[in-house]
């Protein structure tokens, strides 16, 4: 029955049931750690050749991951704010950038118009 499993593959994502569970384990207990990772999902295949074939799953999912952490990343640097005493402030406010840039809270950016120009043109010939 695991070889079952192991064959199939979602017709969606194209991934097996051992390649979502790496997924899923990757970005949970894993904390990142691949070789974890593919321990706990029973894998067999380097590291290397892994991270290759799932490179777009993996890409999407920290992309994923990021944006889930810019509320938390907001509240720390609005805590900064109320309590500016806090211990590691410095590292709390560039960290809470990081993430907020990453995950894709960037201020926007708008170009400004300050000064105003007046074209004179030439007079018509009338000929």
């Amino acid at each position: 029955m695991s070889d079952l499993k192991e064959l199939y593959t979602d017709p969606v994502s194209g991934l097996t049931e051992k390649d979502q569970y790496f997924l899923s384990v990757l970005f949970s207990e894993a904390g990142g750690d691949v070789t974890y990772a593919m321990d706990k999902a029973g894998i067999n295949e380097s590291p290397s050749s892994i991270k290759a074939r799932l490179k777009t799953h993996i890409q999407e999912l920290t992309k994923d991951y990021l944006a889930a952490a810019t509320a938390e990343a907001a509240v720390k640097l609005v805590g900064t704010l109320k309590d500016p005493s806090l211990p590691g402030t410095k590292n709390i406010i560039a960290t809470a950038k990081e993430v907020l840039d990453r995950g894709g809270v960037v201020p926007k950016e708008e170009a400004k118009v300050t000064e105003n120009y007046v074209f004179i043109l030439p007079a018509k010939d009338k000929a």
